[in-house]
């Protein structure tokens, strides 16, 4: 299991070319505002909060793309966990 990015769709495509395409992605819909937040509380992350805006821009939402998988990311965490490993499993 690997965490990543991924924001646009070449990305995702290039990854699964590598892997064989048996690669799934959890993509975690979430609200800007339960991720400013969440950056916020966050201490000592490479990833400045001035980045969302831009990271946001960027990205090409992969709902629907074949391998991903969508979870509620204002969700606890508990909850987003117990829902991505859920709908792994099946």
């Amino acid at each position: 299991m690997a965490t990543c990015s991924s924001l646009k769709r070449a990305y995702r495509e290039r990854l699964r070319q590598v892997t064989g395409n048996g690669l799934r992605f959890v993509f975690l819909d979430c609200s800007r505002l339960v991720l400013e937040e969440r950056m916020r509380q966050r201490k000592g992350h490479f990833m400045p909060p001035s980045l969302l805006v831009s990271q946001l821009a960027t990205l090409e939402d992969p709902s629907g793309e074949a391998g991903v998988i969508v979870v509620d990311g204002d969700a606890d965490h508990g909850v987003i966990m117990a829902e991505a490993l859920k709908k792994l499993g099946a």
